[in-house]
């Protein structure tokens, strides 16, 4: 009962990951589709997108995720 085993009492934790990604926009949402699949539970805290100096066609994404787990 209560999820924990022998006696023992979860204690929940979360990880901020800082994600750097270099594409396109199709790159990014083929990225968060896998985030919102991945079994381990994931926010997405905040994204900030600039575009490339050198190549128009490529985009900057820096992302802040959260992953949550149990000790």
């Amino acid at each position: 009962q209560g999820g924990s085993r022998g006696g023992e009492s979860a204690v929940s934790s979360s990880l901020t990951i800082p994600v750097q990604l270099v594409g396109g926009y199709e790159s990014l949402a083929t990225f968060l589709s896998g985030v919102e699949q991945n079994l381990r539970l994931l926010d997405v805290i905040s994204i900030s997108i600039s575009q490339d100096t050198n190549n128009s066609a490529l985009m900057h994404f820096d992302l802040q995720l959260f992953a949550y787990f149990v000790k």
